[in-house]
């Protein structure tokens, strides 16, 4: 309904009414300025207001972050409420991935070049910035890719690297363009989160689960003894967020 408080301004409800004109300016907690024409079929009056502020729009926090639902960019997502941009990206997730909140051009980017767009990466839940396609030919494969990654972060590089692991339809061939793609996973190839990226537990892992192994038989023997991912589950979702759909 539609209401005139003693102060004089109009309070809104969004559900029985609509908000029709210019709005001047917005601010917090949803307070807009100026309404030139409020209307609705349920209005308990209707007509033309100039000069009152409009309290409309949600008054809720559905995703329960303290912050309503109308002055926050991501309503039904507790950890992101902030988007300078407006590109669809959060701010956090944007500086976290090297990406420039307050550009909105970088939504279309593909850092990890796997022919997936930022804006794409985020809105499936995966990470802008590494994938485990390491030799580019867009499928993830335990005896191309599992085995790069391990042999990476074994210290090998050159002819040790990519001898007979790298797909024939591979779009990075050579030792040092697989070296980089290695490099940019970086911490992200901390699989099982304890702060160090390791050939025998996260490298294996990932060569596991490659291979298409999931629950115990991924983890038995390979977890890290000061691991912060240790459920099987908990590193299989962990592992999906570097496999965005190529």
């Amino acid at each position: 309904m539609l209401s005139i408080t003693d102060a004089g301004d109009v309070l809104l409800d969004t559900t029985d009414c609509q908000l029709e004109g210019t709005i001047s300016q917005t601010a917090t907690n949803n307070v807009m300025a100026l309404a030139t024409s409020i209307t609705g079929d349920n209005c308990a009056s209707a007509g033309q207001y100039t000069g009152f502020t409009v309290y409309g729009g949600s008054d809720t926090d559905d995703d329960g972050d303290s912050i309503l639902d109308g002055d926050d960019a991501f309503p039904n997502n507790a950890l992101y409420s902030i988007d300078s941009d407006s590109d669809g990206m959060p701010d956090a997730w944007e500086i976290r991935y090297g990406l420039d909140p307050n550009d909105a051009l970088d939504a279309t980017s593909d850092q990890d070049r796997d022919g997936v767009s930022a804006l794409e990466e985020f809105l499936a839940g995966t990470i802008p910035s590494g994938s485990l396609d390491i030799d580019g030919n867009g499928q993830y494969d335990a005896l191309t890719d599992g085995l790069l990654l391990l042999r990476g972060t074994f210290g090998l590089t050159d002819t040790s690297l990519i001898s007979g692991a790298v797909a024939n339809d591979a779009e990075y061939t050579k030792a040092e363009d697989v070296e980089s793609r290695i490099s940019l996973l970086g911490e992200l190839a901390d699989v099982d989160g304890n702060g160090s990226v390791d050939a025998l537990t996260d490298g294996l892992i990932v060569l596991r689960y490659l291979f298409g192994l999931t629950g115990d038989v991924l983890v038995e023997g390979v977890v890290a003894s000061d691991a912060t991912r240790i459920e099987a589950s908990d590193i299989e979702s962990y592992l999906e967020s570097l496999m965005p759909a190529l």
